[in-house]
């Protein structure tokens, strides 16, 4: 344990709603905290039954009826909204569709909570950040560069203009596993690799990655402290995305051959952020623990 756990309330006792469960971070909250208490996952896509075992509805979240009345059934004391369209390609090819899932979807769960005795988290992103300048804090001015940047951050704007009870927490890059199996940092690269398929990664951008059982202890951590703020929670870690992979790789016991290194200025097709590394020290001023990726360390002194 990285950093000591004070439950919510007693385990079993605090009520979980989770949005987003088929993407990374959703994915494993909803993963870690149905460990502890009584947790319903909700997803906008269908998540691979053999990897649930647990409670969990599919459908949208923009559907405003529908979300009332669930949240009448469940009654969760503690919402974490994770949901979001975060392929970053794809959101600049269908800009509307990333309006819905990311700025509507989170305008209609506000709506939903705001007559509620209810926490609410939300998880936003680094690309609220340029990446221009590198180790953000949480009181640097957001200048998203992408479409999807710029969704989270109205998504932001929204639950802090109509939520009190809120904490927004903006994670480091997640290293863990993903309901399919192939998707997110980790899974993605070593599905590809094991099949001996190529896999490019920007040598120059420069990202904080985050263990995921770390982040979702934080959570936990910080929703105990039943603050309303902005929080920075990330790893200690500086590394590009390429250097990441072959890191990630090395400690798979899996080939990095097929991994190839391209750079930003190569790719004209979509903005792209050069260095969204996170300052964490509001998180560790409040008692959070700060901590290096072990397997990165020892991957690049042998690499």
């Amino acid at each position: 344990m990285l950093f000591p756990i004070f439950r919510m309330i007693e385990p079993g006792k605090s009520r979980i709603f989770i949005t987003g469960i088929q993407g990374l971070i959703g994915w494993n909250l909803y993963s870690y905290f149905k460990q502890y208490y009584p947790t319903t996952g909700f997803s906008r896509s269908r998540v691979p039954a053999s990897n649930t075992h647990g409670e969990w509805y599919e459908g949208l979240l923009e559907d405003y009826s529908r979300i009332d009345l669930l949240l009448d059934k469940i009654r969760p004391d503690v919402v974490l909204h994770a949901q979001a369209m975060c392929n970053t390609d794809l959101c600049e090819i269908k800009p509307e569709k990333v309006e819905l899932v990311n700025v509507e979807a989170t305008r209609a769960l506000i709506q939903a909570v705001s007559s509620r005795s209810v926490k609410f988290v939300y998880l936003s992103s680094e690309h609220v950040f340029s990446g221009k300048q590198g180790c953000y804090s949480e009181t640097d001015v957001c200048d998203p560069i992408s479409v999807y940047g710029k969704t989270k951050l109205r998504a932001e704007e929204l639950v802090r203009e109509h939520l009190n009870e809120h904490l927004i927490i903006r994670p480091g890059l997640m290293i863990g596993p993903s309901a399919q199996g192939s998707v997110g940092p980790r899974d993605f690269l070593l599905k590809r690799l094991r099949k001996e398929l190529p896999a490019s990664y920007f040598a120059d951008e420069i990202r904080s990655p985050i263990m995921a059982e770390e982040f979702c202890m934080a959570v936990e951590y910080f929703l105990k402290l039943n603050t309303k703020d902005t929080l920075h929670i990330a790893g200690a870690d500086r590394i590009s995305r390429y250097d990441l992979a072959r890191c990630i790789a090395y400690e798979a016991g899996v080939s990095g051959e097929w991994i190839r290194k391209k750079f930003i200025a190569d790719d004209k097709q979509v903005p792209r952020i050069a260095d969204c590394t996170l300052d964490c020290s509001l998180a560790s001023s409040k008692g959070w623990n700060q901590q290096n990726i072990e397997f990165i360390n020892i991957a690049l002194e042998t690499i």
